[in-house]
């Protein structure tokens, strides 16, 4: 017998390519032949003893391989056959005499059948289905035929309340904190976390599928434990490989991070030939390969380091993952704790900034009575740690400093990753506390990136309250939870940072302000605003400035520039500013007409003349602006004229001899002479 694997099964013939005109030419032939048979456009025929047999059997040897093959069919293949076998019997039945037809059993069983796979919708659309195309020989009616409709539709209602409760159920079992000590259900949960992670890396990697293989110690297989993909329908769910087996064995057998050229080769956990420009593996490793990442790109990978750096952190998070499932297994009381950080883990995966997965951590941890905590953040510059988040501390505390050299506990976690508890610290003066006398023990613990440290978190109880080593174990594993979190807040902002800011100035670059132009103008458009304002500034002589001091003090010098505009945009709202191209800057402003925008170019012309300068130990020279300014509506009709007329009144400003500040209204004046 062919192993026939129904998860292939389609209706893609090679006269249709196009595979969404053939979902759709199918949905209309099966609505098409639904309609035959409700409305009755058909002729009635008899069939004898022999055929009926046979019709029979046929019937039966379908039941029978979908029953054989069951495990390798998916849930969508199964609907479809199931919707296919339903419409060829009700149609049989109906052309040979409908509810007086010896065939309208076939349909009576495939509803039962259906209803054991649990499909109490599908069962529920076949069963109304069948009554309307029955319904117009209502005069032929059986007592029993209208028991035997009333019969399935009851116990559908049935089975799907039922079925919704014991789901519930295992909903409950799988998120609430006590899993009533069944250890064999927590494979339920190291699932579903790892689903839920899984789907928050493919978010972060932006690829098509993200695939995680655990290996078998008995067979040394690698199978598909969870994934998470664009195209899920396409995935071989049983796919199973060895190392040095095909593609993903050959790539795994590196031990390390590799990315695979796979444009020109099938990939083999597809089940239909996708396109995949790059495959990316990562082995899972402890002490040995015990498990495997991959993940796929339709396009080529631009930035492998930052996709290297994700799938390590993956892999830290799988392992921590695992580890929890092996203390689970062997300990009952461990148990609670991995249901406590799973509960917590789904909270954390879906908060992206910092202050909301700080938040959510002292939140949840004040069931540890807790009383008080407070994140610092190390700075690598500064080579020391500053208060940024805060719980049940005062305000006044933030960007408060630490250094690891002037503090003997940060100089020990600092330089050993380890964590300190601390107890009747009450009546000492330590300066981590600020002296608040309530405080009688805490725990601070380094959070550890991949680079170096990233911060600490302090956390405090109050008199007889003790931290216990269950609480311990577990906000350690929380931590490294918060510290993988907090990486990858970084790593995002590092990367959206270098999608829109200059990398001198910190201000935007020349693509995010040709966008952000454009969203301001549709504001003025959508009568949002009264008028948009937009200033060119350019650095007088700064050629001079390089040739004469370097080009690192002409960096010093857009870098004091660019500085300046932050502190005017941060000072007169609804203004920012952006980096335009070389020594030139632009200055957006929200309703301000000409005059306003024109008297605050020269508030910032003045600043600059007077405060800001330039050059060696030898020289210092004053750095001036030639300034142009234009206003939309009033003097220019869309984004490229109202930069073309800031243009102009710039080299209007430098042909009047620089420093200065001219606008469109100076350029109408020119022009009239």
């Amino acid at each position: 017998m062919p192993n026939i694997n129904f998860s292939k099964f389609s209706f893609n013939q090679s006269f249709i390519r196009d595979r969404k005109k053939t979902k759709y030419v199918l949905i209309s032939l099966f609505f098409i032949i639904t309609l035959i048979n409700i409305f009755e456009w058909y002729f009635v025929f008899s069939f004898n003893f022999i055929f009926t047999g046979l019709f029979y059997a046929g019937f039966f040897t379908a039941i029978f391989f979908i029953e054989k093959y069951k495990e390798q069919i998916e849930e969508k293949a199964r609907i479809r056959i199931f919707y296919i076998l339903f419409l060829l019997f009700l149609t049989l039945t109906n052309i040979s005499g409908g509810v007086i037809s010896p065939l309208k059993w076939s349909i009576y069983i495939l509803l039962f059948y259906v209803i054991m796979y649990n499909l109490y919708i599908q069962s529920g659309i076949m069963l109304f289905i069948f009554f309307l195309a029955s319904i117009k020989d209502f005069s032929k009616f059986e007592q029993y035929d209208l028991f035997s409709f009333l019969s399935i539709f009851v116990l559908l209602i049935i089975l799907f309340f039922s079925g919704r409760k014991t789901e519930n159920n295992k909903r409950d079992l799988i998120f609430n904190i006590d899993t009533e000590k069944e250890i064999k259900d927590f494979n339920y949960i190291i699932l579903g976390l790892l689903e839920k992670i899984v789907n928050v890396y493919r978010g972060f990697l932006k690829s098509e599928s993200l695939l995680f293989f655990f290996r078998r110690p008995e067979t040394d297989e690698f199978s598909l434990m969870v994934f998470s993909s664009s195209m899920p329908e396409n995935i071989i769910q049983n796919y199973q490989f060895k190392l040095k087996d095909d593609i993903i064995g050959t790539a795994l057998n590196k031990r390390e991070f590799f990315v695979v050229d796979a444009a020109s080769i099938k990939i083999p956990y597809y089940n239909s030939n996708v396109y995949i420009k790059n495959i990316v593996t990562l082995p899972l490793l402890s002490g040995k390969i015990i498990g495997a990442i991959v993940c796929d790109y339709k396009v080529l990978i631009e930035n492998s380091e930052g996709v290297k750096r994700l799938l390590h952190n993956l892999s830290s998070e799988i392992l921590n993952v695992l580890n929890l499932f092996e203390i689970n297994r062997k300990v009952m009381e461990r148990e609670k704790r991995v249901s406590i950080l799973y509960d917590i883990y789904g909270k954390l995966n879906f908060l992206e900034s910092k202050h909301n997965i700080i938040e959510k951590f002292f939140e949840e941890v004040k069931k540890f009575d807790i009383y008080s905590g407070y994140l610092a953040e190390y700075s690598s510059d500064d080579k020391c740690y500053f208060i940024s988040e805060i719980y049940n501390y005062q305000d006044a505390v933030k960007n408060t400093r630490f250094l690891p050299s002037e503090n003997e506990l940060l100089r020990y976690i600092h330089n050993t990753g380890n964590y300190l508890i601390l107890n009747n610290v009450s009546e000492k003066n330590i300066d981590l506390n600020f002296k608040r006398k309530n405080i009688d023990k805490f725990l601070i613990s380094l959070l550890k990136s991949r680079t170096g440290p990233l911060g600490f978190i302090k956390l405090d109880k109050e008199k007889n309250y003790n931290f216990s080593d269950f609480e311990i174990k577990t906000i350690q594993m929380l931590l490294s939870k918060v510290a993988v979190l907090l990486e990858n807040v970084k790593l995002y902002e590092k990367v959206k940072r270098q999608a829109t800011e200059d990398g001198l100035t910190g201000l935007y670059n020349h693509a995010t302000f040709q966008e952000k132009l454009l969203q301001t103008l549709e504001k003025k458009d959508r009568a949002e605003l009264n008028s948009v304002s937009l200033a060119l500034l350019d650095i007088d002589f700064f050629k001079k400035f390089n040739d004469s001091f370097g080009h690192q003090e002409g960096d010093r010098v857009l870098k004091k520039i660019a500085n300046m505009l932050l502190k005017f945009s941060q000072e007169n709202t609804a203004t920012w500013a952006a980096r335009y191209g070389g020594e030139e800057f632009v200055f957006v402003m929200e309703n301000y007409d000409i005059v306003s925008a024109t008297k605050l170019m020269e508030q910032i012309r003045k600043f600059s003349e007077e405060n800001l300068k330039g050059g060696d130990d030898k020289e210092q020279r004053q750095i001036t602006l030639s300034i142009g300014v234009a206003t939309y509506p009033h003097y220019a009709s869309n984004a490229r004229e109202l930069i073309k007329i800031a243009d102009d009144a710039l080299y209007l400003a430098k042909q009047e001899g620089r420093n200065r500040v001219k606008n469109a209204v100076d350029l109408m004046k020119r022009k009239m002479q």
